[in-house]
């Protein structure tokens, strides 16, 4: 029967990116196979597989053995394997390779905290995994490649030693799966439990989103002063009008107004309702129209 929950750290920031090239250049590269169908989750396991009588048993440890903590820190140590050995009676019959990972070596809040809760969930799940009830032995790792690597080991291993992995994380949730997908998430330091969609909306903003709020922080700049002087001065120059359109100077007059209607249909008023926000966005109009009536009138276009 299937063991369909799963508790991980997953890996943030510049070293999960790196991560994820990683595990898409040994797919593309090797043609093995691997969880990028959808985009692979760098992680680091904790506990489980496991099935449970009830789950918010679980949730409850998790949070009891958490509060505790208000982060977790580890470091990356370049790249280990595992190796699958098969038995009969007392002798090794055959050695495969079968995982390559990332070595993590745990902080020592790190290993506490999962030796605590694996004592804990122990009694109420029925995972199987010795290893969990040992706090010195556990395998800390986030798995690179796992599937069809065992005749391709020794080239992806040399392939590997282009790679430079020694970096430093840290971890401020404890993630909870249920096949394969977010259920719970705890946060160590509001010392909350957030549901799956709160735990999607309050992760790192992507770059799109990034993008669009840099851009609105550079029109901010032009709203201290009130009336007509402040966005008229924003685009007192032919520069600043091409600019503000996110066109340059060699665009054409089919290629500015295209610009110019994608960026009203952006900052439209219409589509806000919270008052702040609408009235930042009658502002940026204010803006982008001048902009366009000041290339107008230089017979831009």
């Amino acid at each position: 029967m299937e063991k369909p929950f799963l508790i991980e750290i997953r890996i943030m920031g510049d070293l999960k990116e790196a991560s994820r090239k990683l595990i898409y250049d040994i797919y593309n590269k090797f043609h093995v196979g691997g969880a990028v169908k959808h985009r692979p989750v760098p992680h680091i396991s904790l506990f489980g597989p496991f099935r449970c009588r009830s789950i918010n048993d679980v949730i409850n440890t998790i949070g009891e053995v958490g509060s505790q903590y208000s982060e977790l820190r580890y470091q990356v140590d370049g790249f280990d394997y595992f190796e699958l050995k098969k038995k009969f009676l007392f002798l090794t019959t055959s050695v495969r390779k079968n995982v390559i990972f990332l070595k993590i070596i745990p902080s020592k809040e790190l290993k506490d905290f999962r030796h605590s809760l694996a004592k804990k969930l122990l009694k109420i799940t029925d995972s199987s995994n010795i290893d969990h009830d040992s706090r010195d032995t556990f395998q800390f790792h986030a798995t690179i490649a796992m599937k069809d690597i065992d005749k391709k080991f020794d080239t992806i291993w040399e392939y590997l030693k282009n790679y430079e992995m020694k970096s430093e994380g840290v971890c401020y949730r404890i993630t909870l799966l249920r096949t394969g997908k977010i259920m719970y998430e705890y946060d160590l330091k509001s010392k909350r439990l957030l549901t799956r969609r709160q735990a999607l909306g309050r992760r790192p903003k992507s770059r799109r989103y990034q993008r669009h709020e840099h851009r609105k922080q550079n029109y901010r700049q032009y709203y201290k002063q009130e009336g007509q002087e402040s966005y008229e001065r924003s685009t007192s120059s032919l520069h600043e009008c091409y600019r503000i359109l996110e066109v340059n100077e060699n665009s054409t007059a089919e290629e500015i107004l295209k610009s110019y209607k994608r960026l009203s249909l952006l900052w439209h008023p219409d589509k806000h309702i919270d008052p702040t926000r609408k009235k930042i966005a009658e502002e940026q109009m204010k803006i982008i129209n001048n902009a366009k009536k000041q290339l107008e009138n230089a017979g831009k276009m």
